[in-house]
């Protein structure tokens, strides 16, 4: 079996976040979002952090919105406190 994945996937309009110490960064995708979520997230679990996970992969994977994964990015982010 082959999963077609699409690392190149861009929103429309980038989400910034602080995520480095205290430094704005800009997150341009879904990609770059997840890797933020798994590697300098402050919150190590919450509900609205697993579901943007969720739907960053399954956007990359090409079973899921972009946009929606962009919204739970967001709101993943309001709920961590680190949106810029």
């Amino acid at each position: 079996m082959v999963i077609d994945v699409d690392f190149m996937l861009r929103w429309a309009m980038p989400v910034h976040v602080r995520i480095i110490n205290g430094c704005r960064v800009q997150i341009d995708g879904p990609e770059a979002a997840l890797m933020a979520m798994r590697y300098r997230w402050p919150l190590s679990e919450s509900p609205k952090l697993r579901l943007a996970r969720d739907r960053c992969i399954k956007a990359i994977s090409q079973n899921g919105s972009v946009a929606l994964a962009r919204e739970s990015f967001i709101d993943a982010a309001v709920d961590a406190k680190v949106l810029a």
